[in-house]
């Protein structure tokens, strides 16, 4: 399985590790050049989490088309003032039937709509959107430590996907 990887703050880092155990490979979009740069060279987010270790089968880049080329699973990291506008931007390089994961949490001030509401509202067909949520921190999971998550979904076997 290829995963996209939308994102890669602190939060994108962390699921970043957590998606390489069960992918063959994980695609990060970054939108700074000079963390694509840092992943790839060092395998090490040069502005968050600087300490973890990223790895070998996760990689970045800097092209949103190249990130979800070939992707079997999207998921979203990205701050929630930026999503709406990366989702369209991504949209044209989503396969209808592809499994999304939505990492951001918050409303929309404009429109009142979750995060994942906002995701499907920009590439459509809202059903194979899943979003995550629990008392968790980017800095635990990197340490393996105790932590806990939900994912919820429209279509179970969405959800299965993500697990």
């Amino acid at each position: 399985m290829n995963v996209a990887l939308i994102g890669s703050g602190s939060w994108g880092t962390a699921v970043a590790g957590l998606a390489a155990a069960r992918a063959e490979r994980v695609t990060m979009w970054a939108h700074s050049e000079q963390t694509a740069a840092g992943i790839n060279g060092e395998h090490r987010n040069p502005r968050y989490l600087v300490d973890y270790e990223l790895p070998g089968n996760v990689v970045a880049t800097t092209d949103l088309s190249q990130a979800l080329d070939g992707a079997d699973s999207i998921i979203f990291a990205v701050p929630s003032t930026h999503l709406r506008s990366v989702c369209h931007q991504a949209a044209l390089f989503i396969a209808a039937g592809t499994p999304v994961l939505c990492l951001t949490k918050g409303i929309e001030p404009e429109s009142g709509l979750l995060m994942s509401e906002v995701i499907a509202s920009e590439i459509g067909n809202e059903s194979r959107v899943a979003a995550l949520s629990g008392p968790n921190h980017a800095e635990e999971i990197c340490r393996g430590g105790l932590s806990a998550a939900v994912i919820a979904s429209e279509d179970p076997q969405i959800g299965e996907t993500f697990k």
